[in-house]
């Protein structure tokens, strides 16, 4: 995450590398440092949908609004695309007014993606997120989509040897979705050992004021010549009360990337 890490890197160039990792390590005002340098890669993204009559083409949205339904939730930006809920991939599911209005000849298509950081002003349109750019996770609740129109600027997913990390929580003072005020709020956060069996791992709600939306925990890594990285670790997922830490990167990723891309076929009834 080069780019999010830059404003660190000119604090630490005059420093021994062990000694810079001591200092950022233990000083508390670089929780600001952290919360700027970061800032973009912790997103929230809104997938919006209309339905379309498969006999006529034609596509429906509801009360004259621009689409029929959609759904927002936290993802994060990575080297190759978005870490996201698996749900956003279909936000009709558990849509009331899609179970109202679902025709045999009515389906529901994915309309617009759009992204907003707790940098952005505005919320910014991205090309569609779609089930078929799928890479599923070890955990089944949330994918990772590719994505080019970041051109690889985003965190890096690993396994640091360090425990020691950050993690990030963003947070909303609106409760409206559709226009959040984001803010970040960061905290030291040293990761277990180990994860239960289900590689979930239980957080501390946070003590705010503001909606907490989501989390990501991410630790800092430098390189021979004193470069800093983020490295992503995990995301904090649950609320308003139970949070818990999915675990990214190591064996579970590897083995699981692409079999959402396998192609499918119909299988006869006897």
């Amino acid at each position: 995450m080069r780019k999010f890490a830059s404003i660190l890197l000119t604090l630490c160039m005059s420093l021994p590398v062990c000694a810079q990792f001591e200092s950022f390590r233990l000083s508390s005002d670089n929780q600001e440092l952290i919360r700027e340098a970061v800032k973009d890669g912790l997103v929230l993204v809104r997938q919006s949908y209309q339905l379309e009559d498969t006999l006529t083409g034609k596509r429906y949205t509801l009360d004259n609004r621009p689409e029929f339904g959609g759904l927002t939730a936290v993802a994060v930006r990575t080297a190759g695309g978005l870490i996201l809920p698996k749900a956003l991939l279909e936000p009709w599911t558990g849509d009331r007014n899609y179970d109202e209005f679902r025709r045999e000849n009515l389906i529901p298509v994915l309309s617009r993606t759009s992204v907003l950081s707790a940098g952005d002003t505005a919320w910014r349109e991205m090309p569609l997120v779609a089930p078929c750019e799928v890479l599923r996770l070890a955990d089944t609740a949330w994918v990772e989509v590719a994505d080019s129109s970041y051109c690889g600027d985003g965190f890096t997913v690993g396994v640091p040897e360090s425990r020691d990390g950050w993690i990030v929580w963003l947070t909303s003072d609106a409760d409206d979705l559709d226009a959040p005020d984001l803010s970040m709020v960061v905290y030291r956060y040293e990761l277990p050992e180990s994860a239960g069996a289900d590689g979930l791992v239980e957080v501390k709600s946070v003590n705010t004021k503001s909606t907490v939306l989501g989390g990501i925990v991410v630790v800092p890594v430098f390189d021979s010549v004193g470069r800093i990285d983020f490295v992503l670790r995990g995301v904090v997922t649950g609320g308003p009360d139970a949070w818990m830490l999915v675990l990214l990167g190591g064996e579970d990723r590897d083995d699981m990337a692409g079999t959402e891309n396998e192609p499918v076929k119909l299988t006869p009834v006897e």
